[in-house]
């Protein structure tokens, strides 16, 4: 949770776009976006989220999607893992759909996620 925006739990984002993509997010009043394909992201390594050890711990996904069931939505998010150590701050995220911020933050500073847990992992080589 973010405010009160509702991410549903396991979801799946690549560092390309190879691999199948997985992101749903649902807010107040019924709204729901479904991201189709990512077409670009930008993973980095702010810090190392150990455990489990990653070589990235924030993702920034620019892609496509549905929104209420239509095609044709934009989505820009930012996730971090901060880690599972306990004195690590909270995960964060931000999400804008259609250019319109649904959670706090930034793209730049995202805010940080009430409950849930965000996880980076070493990414399995890809299969042809």
């Amino acid at each position: 949770m973010t405010g009160d925006i509702k991410v549903t739990r396991g979801f799946e984002l690549h560092c390309d776009a190879l691999l199948s993509n997985n992101f749903e997010v649902n807010w107040p009043a019924g709204n729901n976006f479904h991201i189709d394909k990512n077409q670009s992201a930008v993973c980095s390594l702010l810090a190392n989220p150990n455990p489990p050890d990653a070589p990235v711990n924030r993702i920034e996904v620019n892609g496509t999607g549905t929104l209420n069931g239509v095609e044709g939505a934009t989505v820009r998010l930012v996730l971090i893992d901060n880690g599972e150590k306990a004195n690590a701050p909270a995960d964060q995220a931000y999400i804008e759909i259609n250019g319109v911020a649904i959670t706090g933050g930034s793209a730049a500073a995202p805010a940080p996620i009430d409950g849930g847990n965000i996880q980076a992992h070493f990414d399995q080589p890809h299969k042809n």
